[in-house]
């Protein structure tokens, strides 16, 4: 029928001294929650920084932490929508936003066209502007895990 991913531990890659203090990535068992994928998250920003930084940068971590990312979130995805009966009929429903994002997002059933993919990038991209001040935001991980959600669902049923 479908994976279950109950049974699977994804492990990050080893991470230096300043990245764990960041969020300390531990191996993840099962359905990822959404705390350890905003952690992955606050990790990724900041080694996106210093990866030019020469003596602290490292060039292969953050293509790990990516692909680390992606397999998470992969998972995340397989636990909530893969056992649907008929995936073209499930509604995705967006994350709360802050009131000083303007782009309202509505509930998407079945495949999402480009233009409401569009509509959640245009949010994503309205949060960004004031999300400077917390490294380990919720509101944008949430925006960032909903925009693969329905990239997810589109790459499979087109």
């Amino acid at each position: 029928m479908f994976d279950d991913s109950s049974h699977h531990i994804w492990g990050p890659p080893d991470l230096p001294s300043y990245l764990k203090n960041v969020y300390d990535l531990k191996p993840i068992v099962g359905t990822p929650s959404d705390e350890e994928i905003i952690g992955i998250h606050a990790v990724i920003r900041v080694a996106n920084k210093v990866a030019d930084v020469q003596g602290i940068g490292d060039p292969k971590l953050l293509p790990q932490l990516l692909e680390y990312l992606f397999e998470v979130q992969m998972a995340k995805y397989q636990s909530r929508y893969l056992g649907a009966m008929f995936p073209e009929s499930f509604t995705y429903t967006p994350p709360s936003l802050p009131v000083h994002v303007e782009v309202r997002l509505e509930s998407i059933t079945g495949a999402p066209s480009d233009e409401e993919i569009g509509k959640v990038h245009e949010a994503t991209r309205s949060y960004q502007q004031f999300a400077n001040a917390d490294a380990k935001s919720t509101h944008k991980t949430t925006l960032i895990s909903f925009v693969f959600d329905l990239k997810t669902f589109s790459s499979v049923v087109i």
